[in-house]
């Protein structure tokens, strides 16, 4: 139907990571898209389940300067979740996601199912790049592993 809905893809294994994710941490979304699209079409063609306990659209913002890549949505998640940078990680596929990640002094995670290739990422200063969101799961064992000294 051309919309960019028609071009969504779904891994194996996404729907289980996220109710694994969800009963070990707190998961928000910060996003562009009309939150009602999401909760309607997006998340139940993908066969996400609504695991998501905060969400922040550009929908919810007066002021269009206060989208990604500004940092207001990422504060405003971490702010209603009660947690800080140190215990946030934000997983996107743009370039704006990363910069809204740096805005906010969070550590970016890109996943490669969007726009941004693994060299620009890498342009970027990202660390960790995984090529779907399944791979999560490892980056996230890494970050707790050298948290833990």
């Amino acid at each position: 139907d051309g919309t960019f809905t028609s071009f969504l893809t779904v891994h194996d294994g996404a729907d289980r990571l996220v109710d694994e994710l969800s009963e070990e941490y707190t998961l928000g979304i910060a996003t562009g898209s009309h939150p009602q699209l999401l909760k309607d079409v997006v998340m139940p063609q993908l066969g996400i389940p609504n695991r998501f306990s905060h969400l922040m659209s550009v929908y919810h913002v007066e002021d269009p300067t206060l989208a990604k890549p500004n940092p207001h949505m990422a504060l405003e998640i971490m702010a209603q979740a009660k947690v800080g940078p140190d215990e946030t990680i934000l997983v996107g596929d743009s370039a704006g996601d990363v910069g809204m990640a740096r805005g906010a002094s969070i550590e970016p995670v890109v996943v490669l199912t969007g726009r941004l290739t693994e060299a620009a990422a890498r342009e970027l200063g990202v660390r960790h790049v995984i090529p779907a969101v399944t791979g999560l799961r490892d980056v996230l064992e890494k970050l707790e592993t050298s948290a833990c000294g």
